[in-house]
């Protein structure tokens, strides 16, 4: 195989008719797709008159994603070039995107790299080749449970197929006996240019064998085919350069139109700002009434209730005062009657000569009573002087015998 490898170096290998520069070809990588918006992303793109290779690779799409992705391709007929490869897709997945593929006229290159599909998803692509007109590349490396009789599906498809060039198998299982039977579809295949068997292990005459058929498709191309592959180049080239141009008007109305939406945008925000300003002095306004309709409300209320207090203080003060006024009243007519029970007793006893006997017999030994204490009196007096002179007399000379004291008088209780 290395030989043969050094021998393809040394020639220049087969060549193929000038195609557009990938470089230029809109190319449209979306990551993080899941069934769940692949529609949104398919929905999308079925206006889509831009992007000619569609990139969904090593994403999150299932078996129902196949569905949808064959639904998009029969409506879009811009996307000549679609790469699955790395979704698990699965033999029913690939079953439905073949299905929609058996109608579509447009597209030239699929990429189906470990894609999880086997026997029946090879036996689905089959079908699909043998109907198909305008694939031109194919790519099923990775898959490695085609094996033989998968290969064995593809290459009956091959013997009916006059527009696939390159096809992509490496690591798909299918070893020397896949490889045979696609040598002997090669036998009547004449549109196969490529064919990648990388680790397969296959037969390496095997090998030699479908490289020179491959040689002789190549090399025993007519000129009608050579030319076809030329113009249909030529006319890619064209449509690429229309693509470009239309764009480049696109992208400048679109820049217009954003500017035109940008400006409109700026307006409006402008517009929507000095709205809140006004909303928001409004509501401050608002605010500040309602703070002072509250204030007042509370002064209001305070007051109130400061007036309502001193109402209650100033009627309790007239009840304390009038039942104050009512006791002084009661007492002064209870006075008033007492004085005047003292006043009729004292004019009836004045009247009662009994009575004026009685006092003066009273005032007659008050009189006494007082005289007889006035006596008492001086006598205690004077004994009390004489008593001390006697002491200070003691005290200037020696002191003698004290003599006997003399007893005092006694006052008998009837005579005080």
């Amino acid at each position: 195989e290395e030989k043969r490898k050094a021998q393809k170096a040394a020639s220049g290998g087969r060549k193929f008719p000038d195609d557009p520069d990938i470089e230029e070809i809109p190319i449209l990588k979306v990551q993080d797709v899941d069934y769940m918006n692949l529609d949104q992303i398919c929905n999308g793109l079925k206006e889509n008159k831009c992007f000619v290779k569609l990139d969904l690779s090593q994403n999150r799409l299932d078996e129902d994603s196949g569905a949808v992705i064959a639904a998009l391709l029969a409506d879009n007929k811009v996307i000549t070039s679609l790469d699955l490869s790395g979704n698990e897709l699965t033999n029913d997945g690939v079953k439905g995107l073949v299905e929609g593929l058996k109608e579509n006229k447009s597209l030239t290159e699929l990429g189906l790299s470990e894609v999880s599909i086997g026997m029946q998803g090879a036996k689905q692509i089959a079908a699909m080749l043998k109907d198909n007109t305008t694939l031109a590349k194919l790519a099923l490396n990775g898959n490695d449970k085609i094996g033989a009789r998968g290969a064995e599906e593809i290459a009956a498809a091959l013997e009916h197929n006059n527009t696939l060039v390159y096809l992509e198998l490496s690591n798909t299982g299918l070893g020397t006996p896949g490889a045979e039977v696609l040598l002997k579809a090669l036998k009547k295949n004449k549109s196969l240019m490529q064919v990648c068997l990388q680790d397969n292990r296959v037969d390496s005459k095997v090998l030699d064998k479908i490289d020179d058929l491959l040689d002789n498709n190549y090399d025993d191309m007519s000129g009608k085919v050579k030319a076809a592959l030329a113009a249909r180049s030529k006319r890619r080239a064209a449509d690429l350069e229309a693509r470009k141009k239309t764009n480049a008007a696109r992208l400048k109305a679109e820049e217009e139109q954003r500017k035109k939406e940008m400006a409109e945008r700026q307006k409006q925000e402008a517009a929507e700002r000095i709205q809140r300003e006004q909303e928001l002095a409004q509501q401050m306004e608002a605010e500040a009434k309602a703070k002072d309709a509250e204030e007042e409300r509370q002064r209001a209320e305070v007051l109130a209730k400061q007036k309502e207090a001193e109402e209650l203080q100033k009627a309790k003060e007239d009840a304390e005062r009038q039942a104050k006024e009512e006791e002084e009243r009661k007492m002064r007519e209870e006075e008033e009657t007492k004085r005047k029970e003292e006043e009729d007793e004292k004019a009836r006893m004045e009247a009662d000569p009994l009575y004026q006997l009685l006092k003066k017999e009273e005032e007659k030994a008050a009189k006494k009573a007082a005289a007889k204490a006035a006596k008492l009196a001086a006598q205690q007096a004077a004994a009390e002087a004489e008593a001390l002179a006697k002491a200070q007399a003691q005290e200037e000379a020696p002191a003698p015998t004290p003599p006997r004291a003399k007893p005092s008088p006694r006052v008998s209780p009837k005579a005080a």
